[in-house]
């Protein structure tokens, strides 16, 4: 009896063991779940027309027009390029007719940045060149007479150099340019528009930028894609360099779209409906056009990647 009692324990013990190993290894014996993979994002649209306006400086003072309206002096110090009469006071009225420092003497729109400066010293831009592209396919309206854009924050702002009027690739800080090249800062405008207002009370609400190439919920309106580079002459490796605003990744833009209107239709309609990349010879483009223009400008070179 005691020998058939151990046997019983001993099966017994072994069930036991067994059942309690058994869910262990069906879990081991159970397959993998698969591994989801997100889908890719859409890659870029690629540019398919574009307008470019040079303009050299044309003063400096404390004024912005957008962040601070009819307070001269109260803003950190800004560049002011295009309108020659961009104040603290400026609005899409006041700055029409005027004279202007762009190639295109039809630009009298505002363009301003923050001064920078180098070991303590503000130094003066060489010059700004504005970007108006267009990408794919998809309908573009025009930019609004009116429009009153801020531009700034990481993934908008870049960095570069320029070669012989052409640019390297675009850099996330800012490079060691040679003796001989600019280097430039460049800033990217929102394109989606909530269809509706020409300004908002942050002054950017009214704007956003396309996600994977799609324009957000509230903002129906594809504009033309602005970007700026603000060129200046290369400093010596080791240089201090700042902005009024603070550090470089303070860099920022404004802009007031006070154009001539028929001369930016008509650049509009041939260069960016009409998918044409107006780039190489503003000067043959502007003639062919019969559009007002002086000499400035009339060779002008294509934006880093990105921009």
């Amino acid at each position: 009896r005691r020998r058939a009692r151990r046997r019983i324990a001993v099966v017994a013990t072994a069930i036991a063991l067994v059942g309690a190993m058994a869910p262990a290894a069906m879990a081991k014996a159970a397959p993998k779940p698969a591994k989801v993979h997100a889908p890719a994002p859409p890659k870029p649209l690629p540019r398919t027309g574009l307008i470019v306006s040079t303009c050299t400086f044309s003063h400096r003072s404390n004024d912005d027009p957008i962040v601070y309206p009819n307070l001269s002096g109260v803003s950190h110090s800004h560049d002011f390029f295009g309108n020659a009469t961009t104040d603290a006071s400026s609005t899409y009225a006041s700055l029409l007719g005027h004279s202007t420092t762009c190639g295109v003497a039809g630009d009298t729109a505002a363009y301003w940045a923050p001064t920078l400066s180098v070991n303590g010293i503000a130094v003066k831009p060489a010059a700004l060149g504005a970007y108006y592209a267009v990408f794919g396919t998809q309908p573009v309206h025009p930019l609004p007479a009116g429009l009153e854009m801020i531009a700034k924050g990481a993934g908008n702002v870049h960095f570069s150099c320029f070669s012989h009027s052409m640019p390297t690739q675009a850099f996330t800080v800012m490079p060691s340019c040679k003796p001989g090249q600019l280097m430039a800062i460049g800033v990217n405008f929102p394109s989606c528009w909530n269809g509706a207002d020409l300004d908002s009370p942050d002054h950017m609400s009214h704007m956003t930028y396309p996600v994977h190439n799609v324009c957000p919920a509230g903002y129906p309106v594809i504009v033309p894609r602005l970007s700026v580079w603000v060129m200046y002459k290369a400093v010596p490796h080791g240089s201090v360099i700042t902005l009024s605003s603070g550090a470089l990744d303070t860099a920022h833009a404004d802009y007031i779209q006070s154009w001539n209107q028929q001369t930016l239709s008509t650049l509009e309609n041939y260069c960016l409906v009409g998918h044409r990349e107006c780039y190489k010879e503003m000067g043959l483009v502007l003639r062919k056009l019969r559009l007002a223009h002086n000499k400035l400008g009339e060779t002008v070179s294509e934006p880093p990647a990105g921009a």
